[in-house]
């Protein structure tokens, strides 16, 4: 962990432009206020894109935004699915390429499966970082060159990062740690937690309704998992929550 850690330090270090992405359903919990401390000790510009807006409705999308510009910040609303607001975003990184009249480097940063990769692709035009619905999967540093469009007089280089998990913060399925490997009842737990607090699309999905405590039977009940002996597998229950978190199929927001 300290090694990802200090490899993102030393990407943003050498950045002058850093796209820091978060889950439009869950932009507060992918948020990382020690990213944005560090970045900001460094003096780099930032900027905020909220991805996978396609995933809930656009008002919160809008309300989300509205509330970081407040703060001052640059945003970006990103959808993988409908290819947009990235016209945006690379208008802005050639608007900074031309102010500097040279080459800019910028990194992106954020937990994994906030779209990170996603957003990239789209960026850069190609099919260029890998990407997975499964945590963590981008591997390694890609430096991409943006095609420049014409009368531009400088160059954008984008990097995509690993994802960024400080040490002291807990794993979590909503910041993209937990996989379905991992011993997840308790987290599951703690996400409905959270989902049942706020709005979700969670019975129009899985087509039943339930009380938060019993969502994980019914489920089990519903796409009848079961173990020898006819007992709930609860387990099966829990990582379907999760593969259908990660590859989008269920969304929360306030």
């Amino acid at each position: 962990m300290r090694s990802i850690w200090n490899r993102v330090l030393g990407i943003v270090r050498n950045s002058d432009i850093v796209l820091m992405v978060l889950d439009a359903r869950v932009p507060n919990e992918t948020r990382s206020v020690k990213i944005e401390d560090v970045i900001k000790s460094m003096n780099k510009k930032i900027a905020i894109v909220l991805t996978k807006t396609d995933l809930i409705p656009k008002e919160y999308a809008y309300k989300t935004k509205e509330l970081l510009k407040e703060e001052g910040k640059r945003v970006f609303l990103s959808s993988y699915k409908n290819r947009s607001g990235i016209l945006s975003i690379r208008k802005f990184l050639f608007r900074e390429a031309d102010k500097k009249k040279d080459r800019i480097y910028v990194s992106v940063v954020g937990y994994p499966n906030v779209g990170k990769s996603s957003l990239i692709n789209l960026i850069s035009r190609r099919q260029s970082a890998r990407y997975s619905s499964e945590p963590g999967y981008t591997k390694g540093e890609q430096w991409i060159s943006l095609k420049m469009p014409k009368l531009n007089k400088g160059k954008v280089m984008i990097l995509d990062t690993p994802g960024v998990i400080p040490s002291e913060e807990k794993y979590s399925l909503i910041k993209g740690t937990l996989k379905p490997k991992d011993d997840v009842l308790d987290e599951i737990k703690e996400f409905l937690n959270i989902a049942f607090s706020r709005k979700h699309n969670f019975f129009e999905v899985y087509g039943f309704k339930s009380s938060r405590d019993e969502f994980i039977e019914k489920l089990a009940e519903k796409y009848n998992m079961r173990k020898k002996g006819n007992e709930l597998d609860i387990e099966r229950a829990c990582m379907k929550i999760i593969n259908d978190w990660n590859s989008g199929r269920i969304s929360i927001w306030e």
